[in-house]
C-alpha cells in the first residue's frame, strides 16, 4: 500500500486532523471535556472539579458548547439582593459564586443600557441562583443554598420587554419570566449583558454572550 493510500485510511479511521482523545474534529469545547452531545444546549452539564493554573480549585459545567467556571465559596456573596435587601453568607454554608475576574469584569465593564441594536437578539450564558435562609440583620437575608445552570436573554422587536430563561442543575429552580429590561446592563458594544432577577427567595444572576 502506497504512503498516500496509507495516510488517507489514517484519516478516514480518525486517527489525524481535529479531535481531542478520538472523539472527532467537530465537537464543541464543552463535548471535549465532558463527552459528545453533554453540554451543549442550555441543560448544563455536570461539574468537573479543576485547577485554575495557580492552584486553586475551579468548577467547570458545560452549556450552550462552551466550558464555564465557577467556584465554591464560603466568603459571601455581594451584589445580589432579595427584594433590595442585602444579603451575606453569614451561616458560613459553601455556595456556588462567579470567579473573582468574572465578578470584576461584570462590576467594572457592563454599565451601559439597552440601545437599537439589541431588537431580535439573543444572548446566553452561565448563571448562579441563591436561596434566602431568613434573616441575618434588619436588612440582611443569609443564604440557605445555590445552584449553577444558564441564561438565556430574548429580545423580539419591543427591546422594553425582554424573555428571560434560566435552565438551572436542579429543575426546580427553573425559571422564565418576561422583563422589563431598562434595567438590564450591556457592555459598551452591546454583545455581553448581565442579568439579575429576584423572585420572593430566589435572587438569579447571569451573563451572557450575543449570539
Amino acid at each position: 500500500m502506497n504512503k498516500k493510500l496509507i495516510l488517507l485510511v489514517s484519516c478516514f479511521l480518525g486517527a489525524c486532523g481535529g479531535g481531542s482523545g478520538g472523539n472527532g474534529p467537530n465537537l464543541t469545547p464543552a463535548e471535549h471535556l465532558f463527552g459528545a452531545g453533554i453540554g451543549t444546549g442550555a441543560t448544563p452539564s455536570h461539574l468537573i472539579p479543576r485547577e485554575d493554573g495557580e492552584g486553586y480549585e475551579i468548577l467547570s459545567f458545560g452549556a450552550w458548547g462552551n466550558v464555564y467556571d465557577i467556584k465554591r465559596t464560603t466568603n459571601g456573596v455581594v451584589g445580589i439582593d432579595f427584594n433590595h435587601k442585602s444579603f451575606s453568607n453569614n451561616s458560613r454554608i459553601e455556595v456556588f459564586d462567579f470567579l473573582g475576574q468574572q465578578k470584576q469584569d461584570i462590576s467594572t465593564n457592563y454599565k451601559s443600557l439597552k440601545d437599537a441594536s439589541v431588537e431580535k437578539s439573543t444572548f446566553v450564558g452561565p448563571a448562579i441562583v441563591y436561596m434566602e435562609g431568613g434573616y441575618c440583620g434588619s436588612r440582611c437575608f443569609s443564604i440557605s443554598g445555590s445552584d449553577y445552570g444558564t441564561m438565556k436573554l430574548q429580545f423580539g422587536r419591543d427591546i422594553d420587554n425582554a424573555t428571560i430563561e434560566f435552565v438551572m442543575s436542579n429543575p426546580d429552580n427553573n425559571l422564565v419570566v418576561i422583563k422589563n429590561s431598562d434595567d438590564l446592563r450591556f457592555t459598551s458594544d452591546r454583545q455581553n449583558v448581565v442579568v439579575t432577577y429576584e423572585t420572593a427567595n430566589k435572587a438569579y444572576i447571569g451573563y451572557g454572550a450575543k449570539q
